[in-house]
């Protein structure tokens, strides 16, 4: 509230006390206080956007909704593993889908493009109490270990989930059997080539293709 709040409500008074300077004042600072507790209010509320947060104000947050800024992993790359503002708000919002989610995939990939439009998710029920989740497009190495250790998507109860970030260059649709989608497609698409591994050959040792020590199968 302004000033101007402040003499709408003071306009109110009839017209025989108007004229009473003691009380008008004391009306006033009365009016005052009111405005100033909207105010705080409307502060509070500004303050703790997840959006606009810093700070202790995120930490806050976290305290809430059940998540630290302090990782209890050591991420790669030398990175600490006390999440900066930008990394623990990408973090908190994961963890608010976490808590809200009811189970549904769609919602899950609606919640994803919010938190990472440049990212693609696809999920796979295996019908064996795991799934995989498949990953593609632009994260970070901090990203990709927050995802790797179980912090982004919500896994339901008793379920293993495997999971498979593909390569940053590597062409989608993946080949695969009874799949025609963004992901995954069939004989005239690609083999899997993920971020995280070599693949397995012989007589080869290239930046993709590498022999029985470090090589894998797809």
């Amino acid at each position: 509230m302004n000033t101007l709040e402040n003499i709408y409500y003071l306009n109110l008074i009839p017209s025989q006390y108007r004229l009473q300077p003691k009380f008008m004042k004391w009306l006033e600072a009365g009016i005052q206080k009111l405005q100033d507790s909207n105010s705080t209010a409307q502060e509070i509320i500004s303050n703790f956007d997840l959006d606009t947060a810093t700070g202790v104000q995120l930490d806050i947050i976290g305290k809430l909704i059940g998540r630290s800024r302090q990782l209890d992993f050591q991420p790669r790359a030398d990175v600490s593993s006390v999440l900066d503002d930008d990394y623990y708000r990408l973090l908190l919002k994961a963890k608010i889908v976490w808590n809200q989610w009811k189970g549904t995939l769609p919602e899950l990939y609606t919640a994803w493009q919010e938190i990472f439009p440049n990212g693609n998710l696809l999920i796979l029920d295996n019908q064996d109490m795991s799934m995989d989740v498949i990953i593609s497009g632009d994260f970070s190495v901090l990203e990709k270990d927050l995802i790797y250790n179980g912090l982004v998507v919500p896994k339901p109860e008793g379920v293993r989930i495997n999971y498979i970030i593909i390569a940053q260059n590597a062409d989608v649709p993946i080949f695969s059997y009874g799949y025609d989608n963004e992901f995954l497609g069939g004989y005239t698409t690609n083999w899997i080539k993920e971020e995280t591994s070599l693949i397995f050959g012989y007589g080869e040792e290239t930046q993709d293709i590498s022999g029985y020590d470090t090589g894998s199968w797809l």
